[in-house]
């Protein structure tokens, strides 16, 4: 465990997700790089335990998500970003 009770794995879905910026405008398009899979391909660990961790990540505020599309998929899928409180933990790890 590190940085306030946070794993590794949870960390480095973090820093992933500093990169990105929020884009809350049409609600329609998702970043691929923001869903589970596209975490786990970054993070290089299985998607499954990339959702788990993120559920933790939601419960302590510091994730939020939405159901958006992605270019090249039928279906909507999850998408996930920093929330304001866990774009300003990210921050603080860096000072």
């Amino acid at each position: 465990m590190d940085h306030d009770g946070l794993s590794e794995l949870q960390i480095r879905i973090l820093r992933h997700m500093a990169r990105f910026r929020p884009e809350r405008g049409n609600g329609y398009d998702g970043n691929p790089e923001l869903t589970q899979f596209g975490i786990a391909e970054v993070v290089s660990c299985a998607r499954s335990n990339v959702a788990k961790n993120l559920a933790d990540l939601i419960a302590h505020g510091l994730v939020d998500s939405a159901v958006l599309h992605v270019g090249g998929r039928r279906r909507r899928v999850h998408n996930y970003w920093l929330s304001d409180s866990g774009r300003r933990f990210v921050e603080s790890m860096f000072r």
